[in-house]
């Protein structure tokens, strides 16, 4: 081998030395930086949206602002009737089965559990009135976002100095009235079915 060979041989293997160690280099300082992120607390993250995911990669929870302006349900897409800013919850299929969210155009805060086409239950706070409602599943041919007949009705309304709860049957009439009312005076109503009283504590 001549001195020419050796010389360029030499220079190839000092390439060669020099590009691993660059990459060494670099790769120790990516490692260094995952670390550091991996211990690192984040005080303030801002975003628009999160997904959280289940252990199969399916979203479960959608954080957002606003959240998706279309629903799936029963595996189809229907528009969103209002903007909602806050939480969705959605289960194995991707159907909507819940949330909570802030709604500004009515000044309502939300909170719902749903049956496969409409709510469930709500908790909701509009301006300064706030309510819970419960609902009977939806007829199997019911329009989807059609709920149940009401059947619980309870909350507190600040307008009227009023605290009530009211249980309705299966028409959606109400049967029983419970209230404490501006005057601090607390009332017990039984109503027939067509809505007159027929028995009330107290009596007078």
């Amino acid at each position: 081998m001549d001195t020419v060979q050796l010389q360029a041989q030499l220079n190839s293997l000092k390439k060669r030395v020099f590009f691993l160690g660059v990459f060494s280099i670099t790769l120790l300082f990516i490692l260094v930086l995952i670390f550091a992120c991996a211990q690192n607390r984040f005080d303030t993250i801002t975003t628009r949206k999160i997904n959280l995911v289940d252990e199969k990669g399916r979203i479960r929870l959608v954080i957002a602002a606003p959240i998706p302006d279309s629903v799936m349900v029963q595996g189809k897409k229907f528009p969103r009737a209002t903007k909602v800013y806050g939480t969705q919850f959605l289960d194995s299929l991707g159907n909507e089965v819940g949330g909570i969210g802030i709604e500004d155009r009515f000044s309502a805060r939300i909170l719902c559990f749903d049956y496969e086409t409409a709510e469930a239950m709500c908790i909701t706070k509009f301006k300064d009135e706030i309510g819970i409602s419960m609902f009977n599943k939806p007829a199997s041919d019911a329009q989807v976002g059609q709920t149940g007949v009401q059947r619980v009705a309870m909350g507190v309304s600040n307008a009227e100095k009023l605290a009530f709860l009211i249980l309705l049957d299966n028409n959606g009439k109400e049967r029983i009235k419970l209230f404490v009312d501006s005057s601090n005076v607390a009332q017990i109503q039984v109503l027939d079915e067509k809505g007159k009283v027929v028995f009330k504590i107290p009596h007078k």
